[in-house]
C-alpha cells in the first residue's frame, strides 16, 4: 500500500488500510522512501531553453554565457535534491572519465560541498588513468577525497572462476563490458558502505546513442550531465572555472556550430560496438541527436533542417531507437517498457530497406 500509494499521497494512511499500525507504516514509509533512488531510472537535468518558448526544446546546443550557466544551476539542484530525498551523506564520483568526470565532480562539489563528494580511481588495465585530465589532476582541482584500487586481480579471480566454455568465446566487448560491470559494483559497495549515491559520469550524448554500459558505467542513483551534450562539455567546465582540465581534455572543447555544412555521412560512422569506427564525439552528431531526439522531428525533417545526408540521420535513429530498448528499465510483468515513443521509431519501422 505504501510502495503503490499516489506521489504525494497518504501512504501512511494506505498502511493503515492495509492492517498495519501507525509505527509500522511510518516505518515503511521512511524505507520506501530512501529506497526511491534504487527504484527509480536515474533522472537527468532538464534541456535548457535558447531562443525557444515555453516547453519547446531548443535545437541549439548549449554555447557560454545564460545558457550554460542554467545547465549547471539545474544540474547542481538535481543533485541537491536526489541526496536529500535519499537522506544521503552525498555522492560517489568514478574519477576514471576523463572531462565527464571531472565536470560530474565539480557539479556535486558545488551543489554539496567538497566534503560529501568522493571519488574513486577502479583501473584494470595499465592504460587506465593515462587520459587526461587524470583522476588525480580531478580530484585536486575540484578539491575532493579520492581513493584508488586496480581491480584486475579481482576481474582475473572472477574469469579463472568461470567455466571456459563461457570465457573463451568472449571478444573484446565482452571483456570491457565485464569489467564496466565489475567496476560498477565496486563504486556501489563504496556507496552504500558510506550512505552515499552514485554519480553517473554519462552525458546525453553516450545515453541517445547507447554508448554507456548497461549496469556499468550506465548505473547511476544520478545524472547531472544526463542533459548535456559532449559537445556542451566543454562550456560548462570553463563556467565552473576548470579552465586547467578544460584545456588538458582534448574533447571537450568543442563549441556550438551555426551550420553543419562539414557534416558527411562519412562522418558519422556506427556506434555498434562490433563496427570498427565507432561514433565520435562532436557538434555534428549531437546538433542531429538534438533534432532528432528533443525535438522528435523524425528522420526526414531533421536531414532536410540541417541539409544533411538522409542516410547519416537514419544511423543515428537506428542507435537511438535501439538504446531505448536496451537502456531503459527491464519491463514488469505487463509487458510495457517505461519510455516514450518517437517519430523516427514509426519511420525505421514502415521502412522496407535495411
Amino acid at each position: 500500500a505504501v510502495a503503490d500509494a499516489p506521489r504525494g499521497g497518504p501512504a501512511v494512511g494506505g498502511a493503515g488500510a492495509a492492517g498495519a499500525d501507525r509505527g509500522t507504516g511510518d516505518r515503511v514509509a521512511g524505507r520506501v522512501g530512501r529506497s526511491t533512488p534504487k527504484r527509480e531510472p536515474p533522472p537527468a537535468p532538464p534541456r535548457p531553453n535558447g531562443h525557444g518558448s515555453g516547453d519547446t526544446p531548443d535545437r541549439a546546443l548549449v554555447g557560454g554565457g545564460d545558457r550554460a550557466a542554467a545547465a549547471i544551476a539545474d544540474a547542481r539542484q538535481l543533485v541537491r535534491d536526489r541526496v536529500a530525498a535519499a537522506a544521503a551523506d552525498g555522492v560517489v564520483v568514478d574519477l576514471g572519465a576523463g572531462g565527464d568526470s571531472a565536470l560530474t565532480a565539480a557539479i556535486a562539489a558545488a551543489a554539496l560541498g567538497p566534503e560529501r563528494v568522493r571519488g574513486v580511481h577502479l583501473p584494470c588495465h595499465k592504460a587506465a588513468g593515462l587520459a587526461t585530465p587524470t583522476p588525480e589532476s580531478i580530484a585536486d582541482e575540484v578539491g575532493i577525497d579520492g581513493d584508488r584500487v586496480t581491480i584486475r586481480p579481482l576481474v582475473a579471480e572472477l574469469e579463472a572462476a568461470l567455466p571456459a566454455r563461457i570465457t573463451e568465446p568472449a571478444g573484446a566487448s565482452d571483456l570491457a563490458d565485464f569489467v564496466s560491470r565489475v567496476r560498477m559494483a565496486c563504486t556501489y559497495y563504496v556507496a552504500n558502505a558510506r550512505t552515499l549515491l552514485v554519480a553517473g559520469t554519462t552525458n546525453r550524448t553516450d545515453l541517445h546513442l547507447g554508448r554507456a554500459t548497461p549496469y556499468g558505467d550506465g548505473a547511476a542513483d544520478v545524472r547531472p550531465l544526463g542533459g548535456s551534450y559532449a559537445s556542451e562539455r566543454g562550456h560548462l567546465c570553463r563556467r565552473l572555472g576548470l579552465t586547467d582540465l578544460c584545456g588538458a581534455d582534448s574533447s571537450v572543447g568543442a563549441g556550438p556550430s551555426t551550420g553543419v555544412d562539414d557534416l558527411a555521412s562519412g562522418s558519422l560512422a556506427a556506434a555498434d560496438r562490433g563496427d570498427p569506427e565507432p561514433l565520435g564525439d562532436s557538434v555534428e552528431t549531437d546538433l542531429v541527436l538534438a533534432h532528432l531526439v528533443d525535438c522528435d522531428l523524425g528522420i526526414e525533417r531533421t536531414a532536410a533542417e540541417l541539409g544533411v545526408d538522409r542516410a547519416v540521420v537514419r544511423r543515428c535513429a537506428k542507435l537511438h531507437v535501439r538504446a531505448e530498448r536496451t537502456g531503459t528499465a527491464p519491463p514488469a510483468t505487463a509487458g510495457t517498457r517505461n519510455h516514450r515513443g518517437y517519430f523516427h521509431e514509426i519511420e525505421l519501422q514502415f521502412e522496407s530497406t535495411p
